[in-house]
């Protein structure tokens, strides 16, 4: 439904690729965030691969905020070195750290267990990009 569907201030980019598109905004505008969510096992995909490459060639966002799942401790420097081809100010966000996941079941954001696997959708991995605590 996420796909033919937009509502409130957040909406869903499609075909961002290297067909000409104008877009002006205007210069006092607010500062435009990409929200991209991403497993571990995308890192190895030709699809993100050009998901950078697109990116590197745009100055659209001022900040491009990766929300990752699927990963444990053992993979950051390779996580790290990965998003380091990201030319465009970005943050790495761990979705799977215990710490997190620790505080997120003390809060009682635990309660369905969709925040306890590392299997966890979109929609978790969205509003971890979006709280208030992320940085």
């Amino acid at each position: 439904m996420s796909d033919f569907f937009q509502h409130g201030l957040m909406s869903t980019l499609h075909q961002l690729n290297d067909r000409p598109r104008h877009l002006e905004l205007p210069s006092d505008r607010a500062k435009l965030e990409l929200i991209l969510p991403c497993h571990h096992r995308d890192l190895a995909s030709d699809a993100l691969t050009a998901i950078i490459e697109t990116l590197n060639r745009s100055d659209l966002f001022d900040l491009v905020i990766v929300t990752m799942n699927g990963m444990g401790e053992a993979q950051m420097a390779t996580v790290a070195h990965f998003w380091s081809r990201l030319r465009a100010p970005h943050r790495v966000l761990w979705n799977d750290d215990p710490l997190l996941l620790e505080w997120l079941s003390a809060k009682g954001l635990c309660s369905n267990n969709a925040w306890t696997r590392s299997d966890h959708g979109k929609d978790c991995s969205e509003w971890l990009a979006i709280s208030p605590f992320r940085f």
